[in-house]
Parts: structure tokens; sequence; C-alpha cells
């Protein structure tokens, strides 16, 4: 059976005149590999690189801070760039560009902890 990625997002705001809703959803590429996993960052202020696993071209990353804010790079080469800055409870979707990194947005002892989904083809 030929693998499926269905991505749906949606937002609603009320209590400001007219209520505003937009909601989106679309079929990504056909991934043959995904990853999931719960991830606790190992050291504090370095940033990490996100495990990918059978993942080698990323087509999407859904991910969430379970504890703590973090900043996400899509796009890592040599230097980190906070280019997501994702708070606790929060999650976000992303295409990346280059390989993806996390680091903890808090000094010491703020570890993140993330719960996150990528999947692409192997």
């Amino acid at each position: 059976m030929a693998g499926a990625a269905n991505v749906s997002t949606s937002l609603t705001v009320t209590g400001l005149g007219a209520s505003r809703t937009q909601d989106n959803s679309f079929a990504a590429t056909v991934p043959t590999a995904v990853t999931s996993q719960y991830l606790v960052q190992t050291t504090t202020d370095v940033g990490e690189l996100l495990p990918l696993g059978d993942v080698s071209t990323v087509q999407g990353v859904l991910i969430k801070a379970i504890a703590n804010d973090a900043y996400i790079d899509t796009t890592f080469d040599t230097d980190f760039s906070n280019e997501i800055e994702l708070v606790a409870g929060q999650s976000c979707y992303f295409k990346p560009v280059g390989e993806v990194y996390f680091i903890n947005k808090t000094a010491n002892p703020a570890v993140v902890t993330l719960v996150y989904t990528v999947f692409g083809t192997v």
C-alpha cells in the first residue's frame, strides 16, 4: 500500500466583531518513510540535530514543544538561526530547506522536550 500524508491546519478568531475562520488542508507528495519521536534535549544551550530516522529527503515536519520554549532552525548549514520560536504547548508544521536543528530558548537549565513527526522519502 502506498503511503499518504494529509496535512490540515485550522484557525478561528472570535470576540472581535465578526468571527474569522481559516482552514487549510493538502495532500503532501507520497512519502516512503516516516519517523515520530518524543525527544528531550541532551545539553542545555547547545543546538541539536532533529533525528530523521529513515527519512533522507524531508517533505514535512510537525513538531510540538512539550516542555519549555524552543528555537527551530529549518535551514541549518554552519550557523544556528532562530527561524521559528516554538512556545511550550504550541506546535507548527513546516517543510525544511536544510537540516533541522533545535535549541532551548530560555537559558540554563531549561532543556526542551519535543514530540514530532517527520515524513518524506528514503
